[in-house]
């Protein structure tokens, strides 16, 4: 299957089912982590078949939204087994699927593959784009129910910033002291709003 036919595929699936309140879990993020992800695995000398599971996991990783929003990770290699059925050897398929789950938060990738996918998935915390992408996440758990101040919502930033760790060499020579200034800066509104 080609990677661009599954886009598709996943981009009308997504349009047509994913619950509203996904801003942030959205086909958007998905192309984003896609695009994170083959620049990553260029740069960590992937090969061109892992590249190309690599590719297709990252299509994946969130399309179980449209089932479920609890465990996600799981929905989607469920769906991602309906739409690869017999496209895949069962070793390809077991490659793909696990680099799915290893996106789930706290993240533990095993291998080079998840540790790519792992990295693409949160690649926005280390870049310019960090605080509009961070609003979307805060606006989607908004609506499902999460009601967070922005005091309480840069507290869990803050958290998660502190305890977040990149995995690649890219990532980490090219997201990580943005994704300090980012931390910092949350610190910093913190500390001057509770003065």
């Amino acid at each position: 299957m080609k990677t661009r036919e599954l886009i598709q595929i996943v981009t009308n699936l997504m349009s047509a089912s994913l619950p509203l309140c996904c801003k942030y879990h959205s086909i958007e993020h998905t192309l984003d982590v896609w695009e994170a992800a083959k620049v990553i695995a260029k740069a960590e000398n992937l090969s061109e078949h892992e590249t190309y599971l690599l590719e297709i996991a990252a299509i994946l990783h969130d399309v179980g939204f449209v089932r479920s929003t609890n465990f996600h990770e799981i929905h989607s290699c469920i769906v991602a087994s309906e739409l690869l059925k017999d496209k895949f050897s069962h070793e390809d398929f077991a490659t793909i699927s696990s680099a799915i789950i290893a996106t789930r938060v706290p993240q533990n990738p095993l291998t080079k593959l998840e540790q790519i996918l792992c990295d693409a998935d949160l690649d926005y915390l280390g870049r310019e784009d960090f605080k509009e992408i961070g609003d979307l996440l805060h606006t989607e758990l908004q609506c499902f129910g999460f009601k967070l101040s922005i005091k309480e919502w840069n507290l869990i930033q803050i958290k998660f910033l502190n305890h977040h760790n990149y995995h690649t060499e890219y990532s980490n020579a090219h997201r990580k002291t943005e994704k300090q200034l980012h931390l910092n800066n949350l610190e910093d509104w913190v500390k001057r709003n509770n003065e």
